[in-house]
């Protein structure tokens, strides 16, 4: 989640990012909306292994639902409840599991001919009630967004030594003061990420930006089925940029994985905002297709089942899961940085400190810097702040370790990321690319500092049944 954005000078034009500051995209056009743009509620439908999208359909017939998408790899089903049910009731507030349907919903209620009082709940018990199914939840809206601080002054760079061989030729790399920070320059003379997969779960990304065409790989818009994942906002251009720009091109910046491959997956849309079931489906999407690290800068506060089981989905496959922390300033993750297997990953400083607007708590194990980073924008360049971009460094350090540990699991590159993080700073460790891709470094006990989660992953795509 990039929390805010200063325009730079670039070349003679002054460029801008489309985030949002007091209200306002600095670009011009409305800022991003705490909610999606849609007037439906969605529900999820978890049906149980072995069972079949198709055992729903009665309910669907009977409510009038509309299925929005199956994610079978994830046993679940996405439908729209019609105006009139969604306007009845407000969205669940909690999962429901099949067992406590089978106690709550009467028989009466579950014949073809009863009377249904419309209304959301009563819609989700409909469906809780079928053997087939596991678990029924709302829908949670998220998507990108700044924190309610208004922004801080931009801090003065230290002086860089990021002009490394690699980097040398990209003109504005002088001014990227994170790849010293993270030693990213020491990084790529130990690794190169050349071919590996990093998807991009966000806005999409420009397709003729200089600095990224020539790693762009065809990619998925989640939100109309479709191969058009172009950017029509920017957030997702300027998350690309950081992992992987060209280096070493002669063009604008460098990112932090050189030679590696970005994968857009559209899961938000041009206010930057959507459904978190189409970023679950993104990422699910993205592990289907070989991507090794998926980086996802899109939050919620509130949890979605589906959206952890697409995250351990994506870990069985053998994909990173690389996830913003959050931009509020909260003593508690976003999702899905909050759920098992991903990597949550905070914002610091140029004085290595955790910023004020960066969430912090439980489960977050590493940090990366987030303040003021200049990135690709839209047509050209521009600084940012928030998390979204300390997930696109981590993301882009993991891809350099992948290239040098192709057998190696996500849980393997999560631990050896946060053992050898910097951790002399008051923050969580900070990722220290040069320490990640040494091929001498020391792992110092990483499953000791690890939570429980990363050292075993849960074995089936559905928690313990719950009928």
């Amino acid at each position: 989640m990039i929390r805010a954005v200063r325009a730079v000078v670039l070349v003679g034009a002054v460029v801008a990012l489309g985030m949002t500051r007091g209200g306002r995209d600095v670009a011009g056009a409305p800022a991003a909306a705490s909610q999606p743009p849609a007037v439906e509620t969605h529900l999820v439908i978890g049906y149980r292994p072995g069972a079949s999208a198709a055992e729903l359909i009665p309910v669907h017939a009977r409510l009038g639902a509309r299925v929005v998408r199956n994610i079978v790899a994830v046993h679940a089903a996405v439908v729209a409840l019609p105006l009139d049910t969604a306007a009845a009731a407000g969205p669940l507030h909690t999962t429901l599991f099949g067992d406590e349907a089978a106690a709550a919903v009467t028989p009466g209620l579950r014949t073809a001919h009863s009377t249904l009082s419309p209304g959301v709940a009563a819609a989700a018990l409909l469906y809780a009630a079928l053997p087939a199914v596991a678990y029924v939840e709302s829908d949670v809206p998220g998507g990108i967004t700044a924190p309610s601080e208004p922004s801080a002054p931009p801090l003065l760079r230290a002086a860089s030594n990021a002009d490394s061989s690699l980097a040398r030729t990209d003109p504005f790399a002088a001014d990227q003061w994170h790849l010293d920070a993270t030693r990213l320059p020491e990084a790529w003379s130990q690794s190169a990420a050349d071919g590996i997969r990093i998807a991009i779960v966000d806005t999409g990304v420009q397709g003729d930006h200089p600095d990224l065409d020539s790693a762009l790989q065809p990619g998925w818009n989640v939100r109309d089925g479709s191969n058009d994942t172009n950017d029509d906002h920017g957030h997702g251009t300027a998350v690309a940029g950081v992992v992987a720009a060209g280096v070493g091109n002669g063009v604008g910046v460098a990112g932090a994985a050189p030679g590696g491959r970005i994968v857009p997956v559209k899961a938000l849309g041009a206010d930057g905002t959507g459904w978190m079931s189409d970023v679950a489906a993104g990422i699910v999407w993205a592990a289907d297709h070989d991507a090794r690290v998926i980086v996802v800068a899109a939050g919620s506060r509130q949890p979605l089942r589906l959206l952890a089981d697409a995250v351990a989905y994506a870990g069985r496959r053998g994909a990173l899961v690389v996830a913003a922390a959050g931009n509020a300033g909260a003593q508690a993750l976003d999702h899905p940085a909050a759920d098992a297997g991903a990597l949550a990953v905070g914002a610091v400083d140029i004085h290595g400190a955790l910023t004020a607007w960066s969430n912090r708590g439980n489960g977050l194990r590493l940090v990366a810097p987030g303040d003021d980073i200049l990135t690709t924008a839209r047509d050209g360049y521009a600084t940012a702040s928030g998390t979204s971009l300390s997930a696109a460094i981590v993301g882009g350090v993991a891809a350099l370790m992948i290239a040098q540990r192709p057998d190696a699991g996500p849980d393997e590159i999560a631990r050896r990321l946060i053992a050898t993080a910097n951790d002399d700073a008051p923050a969580p460790g900070i990722v220290d690319a040069g320490a990640a891709t040494a091929v001498e470094a020391d792992d110092r006990s990483p499953a000791a500092r690890l939570p429980g989660f990363w050292r075993k992953l849960p074995p089936a795509y559905l928690p313990a049944v719950h009928r």
